[in-house]
């Protein structure tokens, strides 16, 4: 399950994540983030943009991107058979991982 959310700002300023280098906060209008998440029997591959493009109605709009893909693996006829809750339960941790990274001041900002 994959959900790509896209902001008009830099995403970097509202969520609850911070990159250092030099033990120096790093903050760049290009900044492109990849990383794996591992937890219970689901993968999240994070990834975070602030240099993004997205057009709607044919007009380009520069933002930030949060694109999260939820995937698990499985044996034989697993998904098959129990499809409906395996996909409400990635729904929920795709969910569960973007909440969490947003801080509490952005996020109600959107009510």
């Amino acid at each position: 399950m994959r959900y790509i959310n896209f902001f008009e700002s830099d995403i970097f300023e509202h969520i609850n994540l911070g990159i250092s280098i030099n033990n120096k906060d790093h903050s760049c209008k290009n900044t492109l983030l990849r990383t794996e998440l591992s937890g219970d029997s689901f993968t999240n591959t994070l990834q975070i943009a602030n240099n993004a493009t997205h057009i709607v109605n044919n007009k380009r709009k520069i933002g930030s991107v949060i694109d999260i893909d939820t995937n698990k693996h499985y044996d034989g006829e697993e998904f098959l058979i129990n499809y409906t809750s395996e996909i409400e339960e990635a729904h929920f941790k795709e969910k569960q991982l973007f909440y969490t990274l947003l801080k509490p001041s952005f996020l109600k900002s959107y009510n």
